[in-house]
């Protein structure tokens, strides 16, 4: 009964914190008490799977420490209440806003209904210009859909409603439940790895559980995300399905070619585009959507590398579980946080790539790293300083100044540790503080409430002050909420002094006209020679001043990944259009469109295009461009499409080849 009462007690402890932590979820989805409890009912008891399998290897015979079940069991329990968890911004408490479009509302009903399912509540969210098309299901006890902007406002309706209904196949077949199966059967294999030995709890229990998760679940999963786009194709359309996850995979981080898309999709989650396509095209009416050689020969390096990294993993776990039978505790250890350093390594590697030219953007001295870093310092200070005397200055002092120094310093570690404890709890504190204002700027600016995110920087006057980056927002909150003269009075002040800032410098080179605009964006290069961003900002400012031919160099000098090349292409087009090679402006932005579909920028720059090439389109290319601009203000594009307004009722004359779209 003792036995029974230690493997099944983090039950009833689990299922109570995931009543507390779902509740929000459930309230904020539209859902019952009773489907919560049911909801929390299963995971506990997914999380306990550890606790019956150890009942079984009993009745075998095979004897399992008492610890290792109820470790396991709460290593998956812990991990599977983020199925019930309620998405939010990074610092803001607020739930994500809901849709006020009834034209998208009624197509998620319609396709609701099509699929046999009831319509999810669904959530929208705004990512500050970049326009991810992202898009998701979450809470198991209160499903919801999360569609960011660019999904809305990147991809044509039927596109988007292909989306929508792969996110909705996933409502149909059950497949949310396949995380928290999957992590459950990951801590049977911990408890397994655990139960060899006691001293292997630390490393087979806190370690083997993500190895093992992080390689089962993509492969799983990689399966369902293809049975989604099936569905979904059934139901909406194979060429839409088809379209819409080319546009997709075209502005995800992860590129679809190159050795970094071969290692990246090996240990991600989502199948990579050209097996999606090849699944579709294979199940596909006859004659609907054409072979495409690209993508066969790209699906077959996907497998192959796929294949040679599942092998690898499997490997390295039998490994693991070897040096554990052998007593190698450390060596284990080292075999596991490999594994785990690859899986988290490669996908973190091509994200990493993004996130750091934002913050190279916004570099900007902080005093939260300092706090920090002295704070980890007196703390590693207070556990090296008695091995430090032991080993080290054994060998340098004499015993009767060792004695005497070790007297005098007894104190070192108690007084180091405690002080950099709280310079660390200091640090966490005002970064917390920090967070929260940041994404309450951030949540007001991602649903274009610019002029409440200025209402919440004057309430936190003094904050916002003393922080650049909070600053910098507030001053583009300030262009768009029609305090144009109080914006770029705070965006000069940010490019003062020896350090500017470089993301002030771009805005304020989109924001002005003529030399001043190109000295900004000269300012910006300098800072940012690697800078694709800045480097078109300048291509378009030279251009603008009649210094084509160095523009042309800048672009030269450009290294894009595929996620600018859409904006490099795009400048070249109107670098092309100012020679009159109109043929060559038509086909340089038709291939940027396809790199950077629905993009804003892109789409400014195929209305000036067509306003030389086919005339006829300009007032419909110009709308569309404004529409992109209204739903991405942030790109800063206003004053460019009033020129164009402008100039529309002097339309060039050229070639007479209709551009795309």
């Amino acid at each position: 009964m003792a036995d029974l009462a230690l493997l099944f007690w983090p039950l009833p402890l689990f299922f109570g914190l995931t009543l507390a932590i779902g509740w929000t979820q459930m309230r904020e989805g539209g859902g019952t008490v009773g489907r919560l409890a049911w909801t929390a009912a299963r995971l506990s008891l997914l999380g306990s799977v550890p606790s019956l399998a150890a009942i079984l290897l009993r009745a075998m015979g095979i004897d399992v420490w008492p610890g290792a079940p109820s470790l396991a069991s709460c290593l998956a329990l812990s991990m599977s209440v983020t199925a019930v968890n309620a998405p939010r911004l990074a610092g803001s408490k607020d739930p994500l806003p809901l849709p006020d479009d009834p034209e998208l509302l009624a197509r998620i009903a319609d396709i609701s209904q099509r699929m046999g399912i009831p319509a999810p509540r669904t959530r929208v969210a705004g990512t500050l210009g970049s326009m991810q098309a992202l898009a998701g299901v979450f809470g198991l006890q209160a499903p919801s859909m999360l569609l960011a902007d660019g999904i809305l406002h990147r991809l044509a309706p039927g596109e988007r409603d292909a989306i929508i209904a792969h996110e909705l196949a996933h409502l149909s077949n059950g497949s949310l439940w396949l995380l928290p199966a999957t992590i459950s059967a990951s801590a049977v294999a911990a408890m397994l790895l655990t139960a060899v030995d006691r001293t292997a709890i630390g490393a087979a229990g806190a370690l083997a559980i993500l190895p093992v998760f992080l390689g089962l679940y993509p492969l799983l999963n990689r399966r369902v995300e293809i049975s989604c786009d099936l569905r979904a194709a059934r139901v909406v359309g194979f060429v839409q399905m088809a379209t819409g996850l080319d546009k997709i995979h075209a502005v995800h981080w992860l590129p679809n070619h190159g050795l970094q898309s071969i290692l990246g999709y090996t240990v991600a989650t989502h199948p990579p585009q050209a097996a999606r396509y090849e699944a579709l095209r294979a199940r596909a009416p006859a004659g609907a959507l054409p072979k495409r050689p690209g993508d066969m020969r790209r699906m077959r390096v996907h497998r192959l590398a796929s294949a040679a990294m599942l092998s690898l993993w499997a490997s390295a776990l039998a490994a693991a579980a070897l040096a554990l039978r052998a007593r190698g505790f450390w060596a284990a250890t080292a075999i596991l946080l490999a594994v785990l350093g690859v899986q988290l390594g490669l996908p973190i590697a091509a994200l990493l790539v993004h996130r750091r030219k934002w913050s190279r953007r916004l570099r900007t001295p902080s005093r939260f790293p300092s706090v920090v870093q002295v704070g980890a310092a007196l703390v590693f200070l207070a556990f090296v300083w008695s091995p430090l005397l032991r080993h080290v200055l054994a060998r340098v002092l004499d015993r009767a100044t060792l004695v005497s120094f070790w007297w005098r310093a007894a104190s070192v570690p108690l007084v180091s540790f405690l002080l950099g404890a709280a310079l660390l709890l200091v640090g966490a504190v005002l970064h917390r503080r920090r967070a929260r204002l940041r994404g309450t700027l951030v949540s007001a600016m991602a649903q274009h409430d610019f002029t409440g995110a200025v209402a919440v920087a004057d309430t936190y006057r003094r904050r916002v002050h003393a922080d650049p980056e909070l600053r910098y927002l507030v001053a583009v909150a300030l262009l768009h909420s029609g305090q144009r003269e109080q914006a770029i009075l705070e965006l000069a002040r940010l490019c003062e002094g020896s350090a500017p800032m470089p993301a002030a410098l771009l805005a304020l080179s989109a924001i002005a006209r003529g030399e001043p605009g190109l000295r900004c964006a000269r300012r910006a290069v300098e800072l940012l020679p690697g800078d694709v961003g800045a480097r078109v900002v300048l291509a378009m400012a030279l251009r603008e001043n009649g210094q084509d031919a160095i523009a042309e160099r800048e672009l030269a000098n450009a290294r894009p990944t595929h996620l600018e090349m859409g904006h490099v292409l795009a400048v070249r087009a109107l670098l092309a259009c100012d020679r009159r090679e109109w043929d060559v402006a038509v086909d340089l932005v038709r291939n940027a469109l396809a790199l950077a579909p629905g993009d804003a920028f892109v789409l400014r720059c195929r209305a000036e295009v067509v306003q030389h090439a086919q005339p006829d389109l300009a007032s419909a290319a110009l709308d569309e461009a404004r529409a992109a601009s209204r739903a991405n203000p942030f790109a800063l594009l206003e004053d460019d499409l009033n020129a164009l307004e402008a100039r529309l009722a002097m339309p060039a004359s050229g070639a007479r080849r209709m551009l795309p779209g």
